[in-house]
């Protein structure tokens, strides 16, 4: 493709207000024009299509590997599901999965014979991505975490606090675990080796917070236990009052509760509906003695606790000693705290590091509870009548372009929108742009994305906008044209003279593996 040919307005200043450098190299490259305020999705120019469709195509191969099958549907999951529905019939028909690319995404849906059989293609699929990704030269690290009630397992890059895409994480530069404030904690809780107390009462004026609770009774805040009435409003309009217990030392993680309670909208309990549901208790709330019908949640380090200081449901009073079987009780223990920086790395112990992750896809599990009357029927390998197992995904291509593009050097081989770029110093020199033209249409001969730079500009101009491009490769056709040599510049800023009649295997080797 001619230069002269291609709507490319590069920006030769960087633009105000925009911090993160890969953006600033979009926009100064012409592959996108500035956003506008508030506006959240980029605006792509001919050359920003050219390196989205290149992306693209990385994602598109890793999803025809997993045998995935491409649909276009107006209404993606509602019609995947309605197509599933009539489809599968029987175990044979399993696993099947559908994908739809949207305008800088693709949605994938799966139906799966067993949730472990979908967990399984979700950790081939995000096995599979890094393996590509990384052949590009991108690290690209997995993140389990909790989102809108369910398990996730993410695909992160990381970044820094400039990204407009960037989320708060952590990071062990050790192992290289990701994870965020909703990772699981899996941290062994050991049993503690007390002897049990009696209960008492003690009085608490003004104790509204762990910190001065602990302050009047002397006592750590990981011997106290914070008793938190949430209500879960369901779909169908139902309303679920329940009690969480944590430990005071920690903080809740409302999307793990989310996730335990099978709820997407889960809230604090307002006074009314915690009188309306444990009657006349007063002051601070606390775990003993609560209603037998109410459903307690405690998360897992909660329970075992011995001497512990609760709330007494009763003004400016709290109990001390409460024991974990003698005095209160939960049947379900769950993980449903907040992971924190200081709890270490949970698979080498290391210290982490808060940082920030650019999340480039994202799968889960979808509860079936949630389907309703849309669950998806088929006869099992017993013969009996089982229901599918669904998960989806999501490739986010916006912040895995960001990620693929560095703030200056080569875009990776295969991404870039030209794998070569041929420079032309002086259109004047007629044999140099003549030489040009032959070696970009024997290199397009070969398969490779040229782009020619025959436009009548200074030398600086050119050189400058294809440091902007990225084309990996560049050859410049200059006083030496003549003499049939060349100058080829590769991918590691390396240059070397050429003959014209080696260039074309010289470029098939840099290529090799890649194109």
């Amino acid at each position: 493709m001619k230069m002269s040919c291609v709507f490319a307005p590069t920006v030769k200043e960087a633009p105000k207000g925009v911090a993160d450098q890969r953006m600033l190299r979009l926009i100064r490259g012409g592959f996108v024009s500035r956003l506008a305020a508030g506006q959240e999705s980029l605006n792509l120019l001919p050359m920003g299509v050219l390196l989205f469709e290149r992306t693209s195509c990385k994602a598109e191969e890793v999803l025809r590997a997993m045998a995935f099958q491409r649909v276009d549907f107006p209404d993606f999951c509602s019609h995947a599901k309605e197509v599933a529905s009539g489809y599968v019939k029987s175990y044979r028909h399993l696993p099947l999965t559908f994908y739809q690319r949207e305008r800088h995404s693709y949605r994938i849906l799966g139906f799966a014979e067993s949730s472990s059989q979908g967990e399984e293609l979700i950790r081939g699929t995000c096995r599979e991505f890094s393996r590509r990704l990384s052949n590009v030269g991108l690290p690209v690290r997995e993140k389990a975490s909790v989102s809108d009630g369910l398990d996730t397992l993410d695909l992160v890059v990381l970044t820094d606090k400039t990204s407009p895409y960037g989320e708060r994480g952590y990071y062990c530069p050790k192992c290289a675990w990701c994870g965020d404030e909703n990772s699981p904690v899996k941290e062994e809780v050991k049993p503690q080796d007390k002897e049990p107390r009696p209960l008492e009462v003690v009085d608490t004026p003004g104790a509204d917070t762990i910190a001065e609770l602990c302050r009047q009774l002397g006592v750590p805040p990981e011997n106290t236990i914070k008793t938190m009435f949430y209500v879960a409003e369901r779909q169908d309009g139902e309303k679920e009052v329940f009690v969480v217990l944590v430990r005071g030392d920690h903080k809740i993680s409302e999307e793990k509760v989310k996730k335990v309670v099978g709820c997407r909208n889960v809230r604090f309990a307002d006074p009314l509906e915690i009188k309306e549901t444990v009657g006349d208790l007063a002051g601070y709330l606390g775990p003993v003695g609560l209603p037998e019908r109410l459903r307690v949640i405690a998360d897992r380090h909660v329970k075992g606790m011995v001497n512990a200081v609760v709330g007494a449901n009763q003004p400016e009073r709290h109990l001390m000693n409460a024991c974990w079987g003698r005095d209160f009780s939960a049947k379900e223990v769950k993980d449903l705290i907040v992971y924190e920086k200081e709890m270490g790395c949970p698979v080498c112990s290391s210290a982490l590091e808060a940082e920030f992750l650019l999340k480039v896809a994202s799968f889960s599990m979808i509860a079936t509870s949630s389907l309703g009357d849309r669950k998806i029927s088929y006869q099992g390998r017993d013969g009996k009548l089982e229901e599918a197992h669904l998960w989806e995904g999501k490739i986010y291509m916006e912040p895995l372009v960001l990620s693929l593009v560095g703030p200056d050097g080569p875009l990776p081989a295969g991404v870039a929108p030209f794998d070569v770029a041929v420079i032309v110093p002086s259109v004047r020199n007629k044999e140099a742009l003549e030489l040009g033209e032959r070696l970009a249409e024997s290199l397009e001969g070969k398969g490779f994305k040229v782009l020619l730079d025959d436009r009548d500009e200074r030398a600086g101009v050119k050189f400058s906008d294809a440091e902007l491009f990225g084309s990996p490769v560049t050859i410049v056709c200059g006083k030496g044209s003549a003499d049939g040599v060349v100058e080829l510049s590769y991918p590691d800023g390396a240059k070397e003279e050429v003959q014209v009649e080696n260039l074309v295997e010289k470029v098939e080797g840099i290529f090799a593996g890649n194109k």
